[in-house]
């Protein structure tokens, strides 16, 4: 399958809808292939661009989402058109959705002590028995680096889920590549919270209206210093843009 991908200060990042992008997961899984996903979004491509080794990292993935409203809208303004936004924790649904048709094996890493737990719990309620082969929180040191990929590669796991957070999940699934072979691995930052129900997620209306990010906010007001990046996004975007049309 071939697709389209955009450059947003210098991330590239896929042009593809859910269904599209779940379509491509069961073609490498077919195969056996070793991918890694990253979903991103404005705060990512800011870290990005002021982190080269972070835009190392996110050049290397087989798949970059455009999980967040500002990623769709910087596209808008520099005329880059991309089909929808696909956020993590619905591509993460839909790939579990499609794991309970199919018996793809699935490993859930990460999240505080039980939550990844919760999470495969509140999924099998809502999708039937699932093919969890593995469940682990995500408090490690990095002298467990190895033991851990042994026991995913042990468990016969076919889809990795990570989520440890930004960036530590992208620089955590690049470098143990190698030791997760014929695994397709996404990191799926908070999505662990969301699923368990111990993190509400905002309602559609929000979503709908690109405003998502607000609703977590107000959730989470310790992101304050996080959402910095999201003027600074939009003006660098502006700055592109404007540059182009000269």
């Amino acid at each position: 399958m071939q697709w389209e991908r955009h450059s947003i200060l210098g991330v590239a990042i896929d042009a593809l809808t859910l269904e599209t992008a779940v379509a491509q997961v069961d073609t490498w899984l077919a195969q056996k292939e070793t991918k890694f996903i990253a979903t991103a979004n404005a705060e990512m491509v800011m870290r990005a661009y002021k982190d080269p080794a972070f835009g190392q990292v996110l050049a290397a993935a087989d798949m970059v989402l455009a999980d967040g409203a500002g990623i769709v809208w910087a596209g808008e303004q520099l005329h880059k058109h991309f089909p929808a936004r696909v956020a993590g924790i619905d591509f993460m649904t839909a790939l579990v959705e499609r794991a309970a048709q199919t018996g793809t094996k699935m490993y859930f890493f990460g999240g505080a002590p039980d939550v990844a737990a919760e999470a495969a719990q509140r999924l099998e309620s809502r999708f039937g028995t699932l093919p969890i082969v593995g469940v682990r929180d995500g408090y490690f040191s990095a002298s467990e680096n190895d033991a851990i990929a042994a026991d995913i590669r042990e468990s016969g796991a076919q889809l990795l889920f990570a989520g440890l957070g930004v960036p530590k999940q992208e620089y955590w699934l690049t470098r143990m590549r190698p030791q997760l072979p014929g695994i397709v691995s996404l990191g799926v930052g908070g999505s662990f919270d969301v699923l368990s129900g111990r993190l509400k997620r905002a309602p559609l209306f929000w979503q709908k209206n690109r405003l998502e990010w607000l609703y977590r906010l107000a959730l989470q007001p310790s992101r304050l210093r996080r959402m910095g990046a999201l003027p600074q996004f939009m003006w660098q975007v502006k700055r592109s843009a404007n540059r182009r049309r000269k």
